[in-house]
């Protein structure tokens, strides 16, 4: 329920932090593959950009669909701890 929803907010939250965070520095820091590639085959730096854009939001919205469905599909799962009796 309640606390399985806030574990998978929290969950897909942290998985996303790497992809969000490279995709804040592409341009600023590296100049990604993808743009360079295209740059050197001769098409222009807007339209290689424009790829890179896709590039980015296709792997965004992998990591984010993955994120989601790997959590809903494990959320049903309720595991307890073995209480071993020791005396």
């Amino acid at each position: 329920g309640r606390a399985t929803a806030d574990l998978v907010r929290r969950a897909v939250s942290a998985a996303l932090v790497p992809t969000v965070d490279q995709t804040r520095t592409t341009g600023l820091v590296t100049l990604p593959g993808a743009f360079v590639g295209a740059v050197f085959g001769g098409v222009s730096p807007l339209e290689a950009g424009r790829f890179q854009i896709v590039v980015l939001a296709a792997i965004m919205a992998t990591g984010s669909i993955t994120a989601v469905l790997l959590t809903r599909w494990l959320a049903p799962v309720r595991t307890r701890p073995a209480v071993e009796m020791t005396r």
